[in-house]
């Protein structure tokens, strides 16, 4: 596909809390990007809205976005209630343009048929309106089969664009979806256990670790193995090391790893006694157990304060932590314990609805 020759407005969907991270790698993979602003649903997902002069299909290779939108319309200041929906109505049914939008999708996946069949999914945030969802989608759906002449047919499923209404308090934003499933499924995840990190959040945990094409990076608590892969994806490293105190745990990594990402070495192993030498790792990432994942929440004070003590053993003279977490006080106060680590930056983040943090330390200098 040709490159793109002018600025295309578009927007990421992320995990809640990670929008600045994705911005990051936005800049890197498209230098000409132009920030327009940062969007949350709550409890859902975060949106950063964006123009740059790039292919989408380059953009679909961002690991820290679960999904790509080319940015139909904006329409901000839409008054509250009824008078809004209205107001909706009559700007769709006047400006809505969606050739551009298709030929992009199109470029990316040749259609089936020539045909176009469409699905609207509205979302609503901010105060409650005294409408529907559904009727919010109705509006588009039928500003869609209006602009276009009747030649798009709205379907319940099996749409070739998947069109979404977005009214986040006083401005709608109606973006058409370029990504498929695979942008926020990863291929490489073909086993899966209870508390699996979603890809996208493991991406964003590898870039705060700051890698580089040397690194020894470890996971000592490695679940399935997406961080470890992760930072195999994310380029060049020393070596990747990762274990589990839990056999089936360590056999769903090896599978999801295959033959990939070498060297690396993956360790039935305690995480509070690794057997490595003492400043042998220069990054560590970790999904800690917390909430659910923990069987008796009474031990997670002796567990954290175990594995800070491992990490300020292993960790080199510049060495750098990432940890996730929804019990921050107990992991400050692990870290804190610690003298050889300084407490970094954190971020606020949600994982399906449940709140947690992203906690960076760092060696004492």
């Amino acid at each position: 596909m040709p490159r793109v020759s002018r600025p295309t407005d578009y927007y990421v969907h992320t995990l809640p809390g990670i929008e600045g991270i994705a911005w990051d790698e936005i800049q890197e993979k498209a230098p000409s990007a132009a920030l327009q602003g940062f969007k949350v649903v709550p409890g859902r997902n975060g949106i950063v809205l964006f123009a740059a002069q790039a292919d989408p299909a380059d953009l679909l290779a961002l690991r820290t976005g679960e999904d790509l939108f080319w940015t139909v319309i904006r329409i901000p200041e839409v008054p509250w209630g009824w008078e809004g929906l209205e107001m909706l109505r009559e700007r769709l049914l006047a400006e809505l343009s969606l050739n551009h939008g298709l030929n992009l999708l199109r470029g990316l996946r040749p259609p089936r048929s020539q045909a176009v069949t469409f699905r609207v999914i509205a979302r609503m945030a901010g105060k409650n309106q005294p409408y529907r969802r559904s009727e919010l989608a109705d509006v588009v759906t039928k500003a869609v089969r209006n602009r276009t002449r009747r030649q798009w047919k709205a379907v319940q499923e099996g749409e070739q664009v998947e069109l979404w209404a977005n009214l986040l308090g006083r401005e709608l934003v109606l973006g058409l979806r370029l990504s498929d499933e695979s942008m926020r499924h990863r291929p490489y995840q073909q086993v899966h256990l209870p508390a699996t990190l979603r890809p996208s959040m493991a991406a964003a945990m590898v870039r705060l670790t700051q890698p580089s094409p040397g690194d020894v990076f470890l996971d000592p608590l490695c679940g399935t193995g997406t961080l470890l892969i992760e930072r195999g994806l994310y380029g060049r490293h020393g070596l990747l090391v990762g274990g589990d105190l839990d056999p089936a745990a360590l056999a769903a990594a090896q599978e999801n790893i295959g033959r990939q990402h070498r060297p690396r070495e993956l360790l039935l192993w305690d995480a509070g006694r690794l057997p490595l030498a003492s400043g042998s790792v220069d990054r560590l990432a970790s999904n800690l157990p917390f909430g659910k994942q923990l069987g008796r929440p009474r031990d997670l004070p002796v567990l954290y304060r175990r594995i800070a003590a491992e990490m300020e053993r292993v960790l080199s003279a510049q060495g750098r932590a990432v940890l996730l977490t929804s019990e921050l006080r107990t992991l400050r106060a692990a870290l804190q314990g610690q003298e050889g680590l300084a407490l970094g930056r954190s971020y606020s983040v949600n994982l399906l609805g449940q709140p947690a943090t992203i906690q960076l330390a760092e060696r004492s200098r």
